[in-house]
């Protein structure tokens, strides 16, 4: 069996073409395995690194361990285009991230309040 994949175009003279998705699977309705198969990052979940933590989160579970899943990130960039009245800014301020309301010291920030809540 040999190595190499591959993607040739016939009867054309010019153009172009875009992957956008490869599979290999072992039967028609198993998961994808090669690591990266989908061209577009930015609209799926890798297979394999899901399983992975489908499977931490299974043996916790197993052994009554609970865990908090972190959804903010220190420098999360939507953060920063909440002004301290809670509203959205136009460009980005990092200034408030901390919860310094500059207008009124006693009151947090929107961002802050967030967070808290969270």
């Amino acid at each position: 069996m040999g190595q190499f994949f591959t993607a040739a175009l016939e009867n054309t003279l010019d153009g172009q073409v875009y992957i956008d998705r490869v599979s290999v699977t072992e039967t028609p309705s198993g998961p994808n395995i090669l690591v990266h198969g989908d061209m577009n990052y930015h609209l799926y979940f890798d297979q394999a690194s899901s399983w992975r933590w489908d499977y931490i989160l299974d043996r916790a579970a197993e052994r009554d361990i609970f865990l908090k899943l972190v959804i903010l990130e220190k420098h999360d960039g939507i953060l920063s285009f909440i002004r301290p009245d809670g509203s959205v800014a136009s460009e980005p301020d990092d200034n408030f991230f901390y919860g310094l309301n500059m207008a009124n010291p006693n009151q947090p920030t929107k961002v802050r309040r967030l967070q808290e809540y969270f």
